[in-house]
C-alpha cells in the first residue's frame, strides 16, 4: 500500500510521465530498487493497481446510489440531473477540508493518458458509470448516438476535472473552501 500512496501522490502532483519508478521506490523507502517490478509488473501495471483501489469504492457507492434512484424513479425513469448526480457524486467523496488527497488528480492524470485509459476500463473498472450513461441513452432514444457518447466523455471529464480542482484547493488552503464552497461547487458541477 505504501507504494501505491507514494505513486498516487507523485504521479498526481508532476504527472505520470514526470515521475521515474526508481523515484517512487526511493520515495516509499524500497531498499529494493525492484520493488515496483516485482509487486505490480510495470509502471502500467502500477497505475492499473491504483485506479482500482481508487475506483473500487466509488464503483460501490455509484451502484448503491444507482439502486436506491431506481426504486424511487417513476414510470418514465428517473431525472436526467439525478443520473447525472449518481455519475458526479462519487468523484467528490472523500474529499474533506483539512485532509489531503491525490485520488482526483491521480484519476485526471490516467484519463489524459487516452491509451492508458482504454485499456484500464476495458476490464471494467466504470461499470457503475456504464450504467448511467445506459440509463441516460435509453431515455434520449432520439439523440444520436455519437452526440451522446461525446455528450458523457466530456461530462465526466469535467466532473473529473472539477474534482480534481476542489482536491487541490483543499491542500492549499489559501483560502480553503468552506463546506458550503464544497457542495456549491459539486452542485455547479452537475448541472453543467
Amino acid at each position: 500500500l505504501k507504494i501505491i500512496e507514494t505513486a498516487e501522490h507523485l504521479y498526481a502532483l508532476h504527472g505520470i510521465d514526470a515521475v521515474s519508478i526508481r523515484e517512487i521506490n526511493k520515495a516509499a523507502g524500497q531498499r529494493n530498487g525492484s520493488a515496483v517490478q516485482y509487486h505490480f509488473g510495470n509502471r502500467e501495471g502500477l497505475i492499473e493497481a491504483i485506479f482500482a483501489l481508487r475506483t473500487r469504492a466509488r464503483n460501490n457507492q455509484r451502484f448503491l446510489m444507482l439502486h436506491r434512484l431506481k426504486e424511487t424513479a417513476g414510470p418514465a425513469g428517473p431525472a436526467l440531473r439525478d443520473v447525472v448526480e449518481v455519475m458526479v457524486v462519487p468523484m467528490f467523496e472523500g474529499l474533506r477540508i483539512g485532509q489531503r488527497s491525490y485520488q482526483g488528480r491521480f484519476i485526471k492524470q490516467v484519463h489524459q493518458r487516452h491509451a492508458t485509459i482504454r485499456g484500464i476500463l476495458s476490464k471494467g473498472y466504470d461499470m457503475g458509470l456504464r450504467e448511467c450513461f445506459r440509463l441516460i441513452r435509453d431515455q434520449h432514444t432520439q439523440t444520436p448516438m455519437p452526440v451522446l457518447t461525446r455528450r458523457y466523455v466530456h461530462g465526466t471529464a469535467i466532473a473529473l476535472d472539477a474534482a480534481a480542482l476542489l482536491e487541490e484547493l483543499i491542500e492549499q488552503g489559501d483560502p480553503a473552501p468552506t463546506e458550503a464552497d464544497m457542495r456549491f461547487h459539486l452542485a455547479c458541477c452537475i448541472d453543467s
